[in-house]
């Protein structure tokens, strides 16, 4: 009778064992399938933000470069500054100092979008020459097929005899 008892108490505590291993992995499961995609999220969200700020960054330098460029011309002033790689998507050009190659290159860059002295844009100019004459196109579609031809008024041909 003994052991029927200490059976009973195994059994109840292996019950109440399992129980709690089930309830402790679904409840690990649902919190994976919720905290995976929201950590996720959480992460492409900063991402995103730094790189609005490393791009916002990477123009301010660009504008505070070219001020300090037109400032050396106005002033008459040649310095040997050479320009670094801003990142890694920026091909590298080395150039030994910066004067009138860089004042054309400044302008060169800017054109298309505002004019530095504040004038309005000119006038578009003349239409080219027409071109030659280009390669013949390809055949249409046929077209849907006509009445059958044949004649009301005539008598039915004859054939020789056997056929």
């Amino acid at each position: 009778m003994s052991s029927d008892k200490e059976q009973m108490r195994e059994a109840e505590s292996l019950r109440r064992t399992a129980f709690c291993g089930v309830a402790i992995s679904t409840i690990a499961t649902l919190t994976c399938i919720v905290a995976i995609p929201a950590l996720y999220n959480y992460m492409q969200h900063v991402q995103s933000s730094l790189q609005t700020e490393v791009d916002f960054c990477k123009h301010r330098t660009t504008g505070l470069f070219e001020q300090y460029e037109r400032m050396q011309v106005i002033k008459g002033v040649r310095g040997k500054v050479v320009k670094r790689q801003a990142g890694y998507d920026s091909p590298v050009q080395a150039q030994p100092s910066y004067g009138d190659s860089a004042v054309a290159d400044s302008s060169a860059s800017s054109e298309g979008s505002c004019c530095s002295c504040g004038g309005p844009v000119g006038d578009n100019g003349h239409d080219g020459q027409p071109g030659a004459a280009g390669q013949p196109g390809a055949d249409g579609q046929s077209g849907d097929q006509g009445p059958k031809g044949g004649c009301d008024h005539c008598p039915p041909p004859r054939t020789a005899p056997g056929y």
